[in-house]
């Protein structure tokens, strides 16, 4: 069931320059389908920050092949916007799988055909207690999203590296619990300097 906003929700969609015009049109994910949509269906992937859609783009493409022409584009959901909400808990344990499984591309195309809210807001695959936004550009809604114009966008060039770079494993810090902090009546000792 579709609730209404409360408040404003700002969204992020990156994309190539020469896309910038179509971005909040769905052809791409029409064309290739997505994790929650069937080709053939136009829906429009964005990020619950600008963060989130960096990484949606980062597990899509290769290492070395980032493209260098990108720009994100920041849209606004105002209040009174219909909006449906995927919750994570009640789907099957297999949803975070690669490839996306065919129940995931139904919820969307499902969503998409019954036209019931202008945006759904379902779990990131790569970070769940994050959300991603999928907006319908056919809902009469859609009208109403505030989308704001292309500005550059780079990723730090350290994300650039080949997998011929040789990683350093990150080092381990064990912390004690909150609990277990609070059952001692010490604090804790101080941090060494090094």
């Amino acid at each position: 069931m579709a609730r209404f906003s409360n408040d404003m929700i700002v969204i992020w969609r990156l994309c190539r320059r020469k896309y910038a015009t179509t971005a909040f049109g769905g052809e791409g994910a029409r064309i290739a389908g997505g994790r929650w949509n069937r080709k053939g269906t136009r829906i429009v992937y964005c990020g619950g920050s600008l963060a989130l859609a960096a990484l949606e783009m980062l597990v899509h493409v290769e290492v070395g092949q980032l493209p260098i022409d990108l720009v994100c584009i920041r849209a606004v959901v105002p209040d009174g916007v219909s909006i449906e909400d995927v919750d994570a808990s009640k789907l099957p344990r297999i949803w975070r799988t690669t490839p996306a499984p065919d129940f995931l591309k139904d919820i969307g195309t499902d969503w998409i055909k019954r036209g019931s809210s202008a945006v759904l807001a379902v779990p990131s695959a790569i970070i769940p207690p994050e959300k991603n936004y999928l907006v319908n550009p056919n809902h009469p809604e859609f009208a109403r999203l505030a989308i704001g114009l292309p500005e550059p966008f780079a990723f730090d060039p350290r994300l650039r590296k080949t997998s011929n770079t040789p990683s350093v494993p990150p080092k381990v810090i064990k912390m004690p619990s909150i609990a277990a902090r609070a059952r001692t009546s010490r604090p804790p000792p101080p941090a060494k300097r090094r």
